[in-house]
């Protein structure tokens, strides 16, 4: 994790990019290497993501009808 911050922050911060959707898609394909399978890399999830120890969940981007 410590390693992709540092990619990220060497493409990103380093070049002054401007945010953009995009930017914000490459940033968490960098940031989630190695965490999550690749085809879940830089796309919107779509289910709750659980958090273990606590009692917070993170929003889904699953639309309900």
């Amino acid at each position: 994790m410590i390693l992709n911050l540092r990619d990220a922050y060497e493409i990103f911060i380093a070049k002054d990019l401007k945010p953009s959707k995009q930017t914000l898609k490459d940033l968490h394909y960098i940031l989630s290497a190695e965490m999550i399978p690749e085809n879940k890399r830089a796309t919107p999830r779509d289910s709750e993501v659980t958090i273990l120890g606590c009692d917070y969940s993170t929003f889904s981007n699953k639309r309900k009808a």
